[in-house]
């Protein structure tokens, strides 16, 4: 189960708790109590989900810039002439690759899990 579809389920919760609060006077109390709690996960939920996926987009972003900043390595040293291109392609290729997953990682970031 996503956390989306906790949040859904424990926003249906919430309604069926209103549904009851209003309906049953006498356990308003109670109702009252449950509805309190449920707005509280919800949105204790939903701040953690904010956090992790800001943490990630900011560990993916630095990342990429490190592999960024590596290749610029690589492809000067091979131009000041201190490793064969062989070496730089070695060396370039896989932060290369890993700078097209994290920007299609932090992509997805944007989307609802």
């Amino acid at each position: 189960m996503t956390k989306k579809e906790v949040i859904t389920q424990l926003e249906s919760l919430k309604a069926e708790s209103k549904y009851n609060y209003d309906t049953n006077p006498d356990d308003n109390e109670i109702w009252e109590k449950d509805i309190i709690a449920l707005n509280r996960a919800i949105r204790a939920i939903e701040k953690r989900r904010l956090n992790v996926k800001k943490l990630t987009q900011l560990f993916v972003f630095i990342t990429a810039v490190a592999a960024f900043f590596f290749v610029y390595i690589k492809v000067d040293s091979l131009y000041l002439g201190k490793i064969s291109s062989g070496q730089a392609l070695v060396f370039s290729i896989p932060a290369l690759v890993y700078m097209l997953i994290a920007a299609d990682t932090y992509k997805r970031l944007g989307r609802e899990d």
